[in-house]
């Protein structure tokens, strides 16, 4: 599962094996953008809002890619997606590096780093990437 966009992530998935990608995104555009360049049977896109997305299923991977630093509360979001982690499931959450980006980091306490990596783009664009998975309390 992963906030979509236009669909850049199914995209990259296709180099791997893939059973199930569900992309969401709150933009109509994007998920017809997504629907079109990707129109792959195990892709599903919805259009919502992510704070009040509510599933049965459970996946064993959920990514938030460039969006929880526009999100009001992005621990509570997080925390709202927890429930939906299969067991043993991890979070991938990817943030440009901004004043906002740096400040949202600190707020993720629920989960534990399992790996992290920065990429740089030119001299002053960089990103933080983090695969996490729920904290153990």
């Amino acid at each position: 599962m992963s906030a979509c966009g236009q669909g850049v992530l199914a995209k990259r998935l296709n180099r791997i094996g893939y059973e199930r990608y569900v992309g969401f995104d709150i933009s109509q555009t994007a998920i017809d953008q997504a629907k079109r360049a990707l129109p792959d049977p195990r892709n599903t896109y919805l259009v919502g809002d992510a704070t009040r997305f509510e599933t049965a299923d459970r996946f064993d991977l959920i990514v938030f890619n460039e969006c929880l630093y526009y999100m009001d509360d992005p621990a509570a979001v997080v925390r709202h997606y927890l429930k939906l982690l299969e067991p043993g499931g991890h979070i991938s959450i990817s943030m440009y590096d901004t004043l906002r980006s740096h400040t949202v980091w600190p707020l993720l306490d629920m989960l534990t780093m399992v790996e992290a990596a920065q990429i740089r783009s030119g001299e002053k664009a960089t990103w933080t990437v983090k695969l996490m998975r729920p904290r153990v309390i």
